[in-house]
């Protein structure tokens, strides 16, 4: 399940469907950027979704995360290079279990907090402040489509 076809993840250009796809905001530039590193590198892998600006995160399933890090990372180290970025690949799992390999250590937990839209209220164990990116912050929302506000106790 490749963002694009096969045909624009080998070539420069995108096709008029996959043009579309990225005018209608369904993929991003990252999308297509991360479609094309993953078919040289790793054609059988595909993704959920990714995101980023000065790193990419990568969203994927529990096989395809396997193939997209490779073995000792190798695949991983790859895309790097390809992307010329550095780049996470996240696993799909429960909410609490990818905010903690998003931001890379342990939460507290989550409250639910119901108002016009769902929020999440992220507590976090205040030795961790400084370790908090406000960029991991916006790759969490983004990812669960949820506005995240973090808590440090």
């Amino acid at each position: 399940m490749s963002k694009i076809c096969r045909i624009c993840a080998q070539n420069e250009f995108l096709c008029q469907a996959c043009n579309e796809k990225l005018k209608s905001g369904s993929i991003t530039e990252t999308d297509v950027a991360v479609s094309r590193a993953i078919y040289k590198i790793a054609p059988a892998a595909s993704f959920i979704r990714s995101i980023g600006n000065s790193m990419v995160l990568i969203l994927a399933d529990k096989n395809n995360a396997a193939r997209l890090i490779g073995r000792s990372g190798r695949n991983a180290k790859l895309l790097e290079k390809e992307l010329g970025k550095k780049m996470r690949v996240i696993e799909k799992s429960e909410d609490k279990q990818m905010i903690e390999n998003i931001f890379g250590f342990p939460i507290i937990g989550i409250n639910v907090l119901y108002s016009k839209e769902q929020r999440y209220r992220v507590r976090v164990q205040k030795q961790f402040q400084r370790r908090l990116r406000h960029e991991y912050v916006e790759a969490v929302n983004a990812l669960l489509d949820k506005k995240v506000d973090v808590v440090f106790e």
